[in-house]
């Protein structure tokens, strides 16, 4: 017999029975209250649902309200009290606790009747258990909060278009984007009147085209914002569609509108999910009875599953057509739980697939258990069915969310914590466990102990203003204490969410070690530093070496005057060695400056180290001991053999000063590859091979607030008179200006290592390992004739002075365009003997039209500061012949002699 066919009494029974069994197998019961007793009435499931048998519940308020967390009784109360004639409806959830001490979520729905003077008659309605929802809506509120953070970080501006009121909604960035106060809701039309007035009629037609076929664009164009600026947006929009297809409203983003879209989308249904979850719990109930002395089977179904499956209430769904309604592989597990149910009774909860009548597809929880009639036999099955779709989506969606903040926090290179400030416990990523304490684990004193003890107090309490002051953001430069001991510089950000009240609850933020990036500043500040001092010094050398040019060579000819007066000559001799010293000052400072000429071959520097090792020894005494490692297999090196030895006797005097008492010298070589990411690491240097020199002591060390100067000319530890301050800034210069670096490491106490590093020479030609000796050829004169050409008088008449006495005819020029009408006479010129640096035309540019003039014309050039005219990359050009400012006679005539004998 059909249900229709039943009278309408007993199906109602039936309707009545199904309802109550749905409420125990789905977790909900019923309750009254009868104001005329004060007692209150639950039913088996409400009893149930609160972990007590109904003979256990004495039916008074009291009763019930001692099962509900002493916290949460006011919500009962109040909700109680807004109950009137006019709003008889109560819905209220509250927190309970079963006699076995667990916690659940209640949600409550009653209706009140009042007698005609508005007094309570009676009380009915529902109680449904809610914890898994209300654990759902704890994991979107964290999904949520996630979203929103990663949507301020990515700075992105969002809008959509109602319709068809063609409402115009801007998200606060937009507004920041186009210069407008937050919140600030432009009509379509003035947002479109913001492009520039070419671009409108293009705006609008995208707009109109994606509002009437859903057509999506994209493009790029320029922009207004409300101040007159000009900007560019990347513009994306897209129609929305409703389930009937209809096209409801638009939306789209400025700028990189990915991320920060899907993210507000998402918040927005999750919203939406989150309120109707609270609102209804979606459950309805079954059962299966077998019809008495038949094999057939009869479905019954709440009108909530009618809904829930999109049927018309009423019919009489076939059991076949009802389990196809299940989606393969669940349709199977659902036959098989049927069969168990019927045959051994064993009930079954679980999740499936599955499809409503119109198609839709939808996720569902189903249970059922056996019922069995006076003689123990199974005669029905019955059960629950809840639609679980919207729950399904919400969990989709944070376990998006969730694998989304993992793969960014497996992304970034910074190190990231998570701050629960109301449980306060502390997340971190393994990378923050760098900035720590050794064995430190994840917890906020492990975070307060990772800030250096100079640096906790201000960044502690700079984090106790942002909170406080209902900020969203914190941001502080401060010093870490790294696992491996060493101190880093980081920079902390940190974004704080707060609840409805503005309390701060949660900090989820990240530091960025900056150490690497500061010491390269610092590298850069300091080579720049020196490189302007260089560029100084090397102007100065320029007039001071014309100075000692002069004082020098008058000084040697009052020599030879003075030859027969001893005093007079004493006196004389000691002006000699006064010029000598400025003249080897002012070629420390040129070395320094990296204005020298050097002449880089290739060299064995363990040869030459180890043809130095008398002279060391001399020079540092017996209470230094002396050590030497020679790396096996040293490349030969491309520098100046002469500076490369006075450069490592400066750096040994400098160790021997530094160990007073004795100690130990230790000079070590090696050959280094520098790849393309070690080299970024120095400014200036470039990728390559190098050939490694350290000289190492155990002297008293540096101090760290001088380590930045000691390259510096004229600056010194030492005690007055004890030293220049030169050695290491001569050092400095001549292997800069080599192409290589030079590395200080050192400490109080902890003795100090200079490490040069020197480009390695890409030839093999004859490799230099110690000084050749070769006599100075004699002094001699000559008949030819030279064209001295010297911007300084005082010079020009020394040395036409000098070269006179030496048996040449002189023809002199102030500077190269009064030269050049010497060259244009018919007069004739042997050498042209010029200075390098004049007013006007330099000596390199006189020296080239003189040769084009007059073909195989003799050149020496004399200067003391040759700049970058015939000097490049730290070597003389090819073929160039240079007298060094400050010279002397025989040094002169040696030179002139030179010149005029090249072939």
């Amino acid at each position: 017999m059909s249900l229709g066919s039943e009278p309408a009494g007993e199906a109602q029974r039936e309707q009545a029975a199904l309802l109550l069994e749905a409420q125990r197998v789905g977790r909900m019961g019923s309750w009254a209250f009868h104001a005329s007793t004060g007692m209150v009435q639950w039913s088996e499931a409400t009893c149930e649902l609160f972990g007590i048998a109904p003979h256990e519940f004495q039916g008074t308020l009291e009763h019930v309200m001692s099962f509900v967390l002493p916290e949460d009784r006011h919500l009962l109360e109040e909700a109680h009290a807004r109950v009137t004639p006019a709003s008889p409806l109560l819905d209220v959830q509250y927190r309970m606790r079963r006699p076995g001490g667990e916690v659940r979520w209640m949600r409550t729905h009653g209706i009140t009747t009042f007698d005609a003077e508005g007094r309570v008659v009676t009380r009915l309605g529902m109680v449904v258990d809610v914890t898994e929802q209300k654990h759902a809506e704890a994991q979107l509120a964290r999904s949520v909060a996630l979203a929103r953070m990663a949507g301020r970080v990515a700075r992105v501006g969002g809008w959509t278009i109602d319709l068809p009121e063609r409402k115009l909604t801007w998200s606060d960035e937009n507004c920041a984007i186009h210069d407008l106060p937050p919140g600030y809701e432009p009509s379509l039309e003035e947002g479109i009147h913001m492009f520039p007035p070419e671009y409108r009629d293009q705006v609008r037609a995208l707009v109109a085209d994606c509002a009437e076929k859903g057509t999506p664009y994209e493009f790029e164009l320029p922009k207004y914002t409300a101040k007159g600026r000009r900007i560019w947006v990347h513009s994306i929009g897209e129609a929305v569609r409703d389930a009937q297809g209809r096209i409801v409203r638009l939306q789209g983003a400025f700028q990189d509108i990915t991320e920060r879209k899907q993210a507000e989308e998402a918040v927005r249904e999750r919203d939406a999910l989150l309120h109707i979850a609270g609102r209804m719990a979606r459950i309805g109930g079954w059962a299966i009875e077998r019809l008495a002395g038949q094999d057939a089977q009869r479905v019954f179904w709440t009108d909530e599953v009618y809904d829930i499956l999109e049927f018309d209430r009423g019919m009489d769904p076939p059991l076949e057509h009802s389990l196809s309604l299940y989606l393969p592989p669940w349709r199977d597990r659902v036959l098989e739980a049927m069969d168990a149910c019927w045959c051994d009774g064993v009930p079954f909860d679980f999740e499936a697939e599955m499809s409503t009548s119109h198609g839709r597809r939808l996720w569902v929880r189903v249970s059922g258990e056996a019922a069995r009639d006076a003689s123990g036999h199974i005669h029905r099955v019955q059960g629950a069915f809840q639609d679980l779709t919207r729950l399904k989506a919400v969990e989709e969606a944070a376990r998006e969310s969730d694998e989304r903040f993992a793969l960014l926090v497996r992304a970034s290179n910074d190190a990231i914590w998570d701050w629960d400030v109301a449980q306060n416990t502390l997340w971190w990523n393994a990378k923050f466990e760098a900035l720590c304490p050794p064995d430190a684990s994840a917890s906020p004193q492990a975070w307060r102990e990772h800030i250096h003890p100079d640096d906790r107090a201000r960044v502690l309490r700079r984090i106790d203003e942002a909170m406080a002051s209902g900020a969203e953001t914190w941001s502080e430069n401060y010093r870490a204490l790294r696992r491996d001991h060493q101190v880093a510089h980081v920079i902390g950000r940190g974004f704080i969410l707060r609840d409805l009240t503005g309390e701060a609850v949660r900090m989820v933020g990240s530091v960025t070690d900056i150490s690497e990036r500061m010491a390269l500043e610092e590298q850069l500040r300091q080579s720049q530093r020196l490189e302007s001092v260089g560029q100084l010094t090397g102007g100065v050398a320029h007039d001071f070496n014309n100075l000692l040019t002069v004082i020098l060579g008058n000084a040697e000819m009052l020599c030879e005057e003075l030859a027969g007066d001893p005093r007079l000559a004493s006196l004389a001799q000691v002006m000699v060695q006064a010029a000598q010293r400025g003249a080897d000052l002012t070629q420390r400072l040129l070395a320094f400056g990296r204005r020298q000429a050097l002449e880089p071959q290739p060299v064995d520097i363990n040869g030459r180290v180890a043809g130095m090792d008398a002279i060391l020894r001399r020079a540092l005494g017996e209470a230094v001991h002396v050590e030497f490692a020679p790396a096996p297999d040293l490349w030969p090196a491309l520098v100046d053999p002469a500076q490369l030895d006075n450069t490592l006797l400066n750096l040994s005097l400098n160790a021997r000063d530094a160990m007073p008492q004795g100690g130990r010298l230790r000079i070590e070589t090696g050959n280094i590859e520098l790849g393309p990411q070690s080299a970024q690491q120095v400014p200036d240097l470039k990728p390559g091979d190098y050939v490694m020199l350290a000289v190492s002591d155990t002297g008293t060390g540096i101090a760290p607030e001088n380590l930045g100067r000691v390259f510096e000319p004229f600056f010194t530890t030492k005690e007055k008179g004890k030293g220049t301050g030169l050695g290491l800034s001569m050092a400095y210069g001549f292997v800069k200006q080599s192409g290589g670096h030079v590395a200080l490491q050192s400490g109080p106490g902890r003795g100090t290592t200079v490490r040069l590093y020197l480009p390695r020479a890409s030839q093999t030609g004859e490799v230099r390992t110690q000084a050749a000796s070769r006599p100075a050829p004699p002094v001699s004169g000559g008949a030819e004739t030279i064209l001295l050409v010297e911007d300084d008088p005082l010079v020009r008449d020394f040395a036409r002075t000098q070269l006179l006495s030496l048996g040449y005819t002189v023809l002199q020029a102030q500077d190269g365009a009064q030269a050049m009408q010497v060259l244009a006479s018919p007069r004739r010129v042997d050498l042209l003997f010029t200075d390098v640096v004049m007013p006007g035309m330099s000596g390199r540019e006189l020296a080239e039209r003189a040769c084009r003039q007059r073909p195989g014309l003799r050149v020496l050039y004399a200067s003391g500061y040759p700049e970058d005219t015939i000097v490049h990359r730290g070597r003389l050009d090819a073929g160039v012949q240079l007298l060094a400012k400050p010279y002397r006679r025989d040094e002169l005539a040696r030179r002139i002699r030179l010149a005029l004998d090249a072939g």
